[in-house]
């Protein structure tokens, strides 16, 4: 038994697609950062919400606050330790799908109030304070609170209430130096209506409005002052050669860059079949130093066989 280990080149090249799926994804990536080999990325995330059901209401009640709370998925990019200013607005446009797939792609805008309903700044400890809450604007709970009382005992109060908060958009203000990463669940993505009754022991009443229909929760990503020759790929068929990007083809899919890996020797290691059998190939590859500071690598990097044209 004799083994034989052979080490070939590759030819790694850069390709970007100009618009990538965002929706479904779990997360709602919002803010804005410097990529060193890229340029200014910046974020926001868009998504629907519900009314709730099953409940009663008690004309007698009284409206109090409305808060939302958001959790920190531990996922950002950036520098966490700058304060960080989170926006949140009201959604002026339905969010639906494309009538193709029912995807919704980085490239979307969706109209929104440019009057955010509230503005939180802090300094975003993602792994040791996980959840945020903090309130939004009175004018627009009271608002709320009445259209729920009015509306609880329409039979079709769930597209009445799409119609009326057509969804919620989280943004940033000022600049923030990070992107930050929330957990775009129903479960911990909520609006809170807080409200009382008047009596002689008073009784509070809490009533949360989720997220709703989690395939249509995107994020719209943006890039600018695009630097150095990755920034001129603007059509996936066109590629640049790591030969001419400083021995180095860049991995960053928030902007649609993508590495692609030719094997020119590919004929040469089939002809090794002929005279034994090949028991098993890697694919080497190394990050350049001090080009993953902003955060962490991937746990995982997915290889996928692709077209000529990519």
């Amino acid at each position: 038994y004799v083994e034989l280990i052979d080490t070939v080149s590759i030819e790694l090249s850069t390709f970007r697609f100009d618009s990538i799926q965002t929706s479904g994804s779990g997360l709602a990536w919002v803010g804005s950062t410097e990529i060193p080999e890229v340029g200014t990325m910046s974020s926001e995330s868009y998504y629907k919400v519900e009314m709730p059901d099953g409940f009663s209401w008690d004309n007698k009640e009284v409206y109090d606050s409305v808060c939302i709370s958001l959790k920190h998925s531990g996922d950002y990019l950036g520098d966490t330790i700058m304060p960080y200013t989170l926006t949140v607005s009201r959604v002026e446009q339905t969010i639906s799908g494309n009538d193709d797939d029912g995807a919704i792609y980085n490239n979307r805008t969706t109209r929104f109030n440019a009057q955010p309903l509230a503005s939180y700044s802090y300094v975003p400890r993602p792994n040791e304070e996980p959840e945020i809450t903090f309130r939004l604007d009175d004018q627009f709970g009271q608002e709320l609170h009445n259209f729920i009382r009015d509306n609880y005992r329409n039979s079709d109060v769930s597209t009445v209430f799409e119609e009326y908060l057509k969804g919620i958009r989280l943004g940033t203000s000022g600049n923030p130096h990070a992107i930050m990463a929330f957990t775009a669940e129903d479960s911990v993505m909520m609006i809170t209506l807080h409200s009382h009754l008047p009596s002689i022991e008073e009784s509070t009443v809490t009533r949360q409005i989720a997220l709703s229909e989690s395939t249509l929760q995107y994020n719209y990503m943006q890039t600018s002052n695009l630097q150095n020759q990755f920034g001129t790929l603007t059509d996936y068929k066109e590629m640049l050669s790591s030969s001419k990007s400083g021995d180095m083809a860049l991995l960053h899919e928030g902007n649609g860059y993508y590495v692609r890996a030719d094997f020119p020797y590919i004929d040469e290691l089939q002809d090794a079949n002929q005279k034994g059998y090949i028991v098993k190939a890697e694919l080497q590859l190394y990050p350049v130093k001090n080009t993953y500071e902003l955060a962490d690598l991937p746990q995982t990097i997915y290889l996928h066989e692709i077209e000529k044209v990519n």
